[in-house]
């Protein structure tokens, strides 16, 4: 995952992730109570991985396009790495993206494991919080030294 102009140090906390999705599927989250989220990242996982995603942290809802904010959370219940047909068969139902989306989302990486968290608790904010740094669609590891400067305030 990259982090911009900031780079993580070892001795930081990730206590969360900062993911760029749709307006749409965003809002599946909180509307419609999907709560499987999928995620290809550039490298499968392997046994000597790092892991910094686990239960207990959290994932920003960031809309990309005009608004450029976080317009929600939510706590990490579960990781699991799944190829597509195994998602179909664990969580089809509570996909945050449809059957024909997830085949175009996995289209040539069928076989590769993709990571997926189980959602819990997510909250809809009442405001968006703008955010102060790029969010590209690989995302960002939330850290509480990074967090003032991507959400440019106070954030708790």
């Amino acid at each position: 995952m990259r982090f911009h102009w900031f780079n993580m140090k070892a001795n930081e906390k990730v206590e969360g992730v900062i993911y760029a999705l749709p307006g749409d599927i965003a809002m599946n989250i909180f509307e419609k109570e999907k709560r499987i989220f999928v995620k290809y990242l550039p490298h499968e996982p392997t046994k000597k991985t790092e892991v910094k995603l686990d239960k207990g942290k959290k994932i920003y809802i960031y809309v990309s396009g005009l608004n450029k904010s976080v317009i929600g959370e939510a706590k990490i219940k579960k990781v699991d790495y799944l190829n597509m047909q195994e998602i179909l068969r664990k969580y089809k139902k509570n996909l945050m993206i449809s059957e024909s989306e997830l085949r175009l989302y996995a289209e040539g990486r069928e076989f590769k494991k993709a990571q997926i968290l189980e959602l819990e608790n997510p909250v809809l904010y009442p405001k968006e919080i703008q955010v102060s740094v790029p969010i590209t669609m690989q995302g960002t590891y939330i850290t509480n030294k990074n967090k003032k400067i991507i959400f440019s305030k106070k954030f708790d």
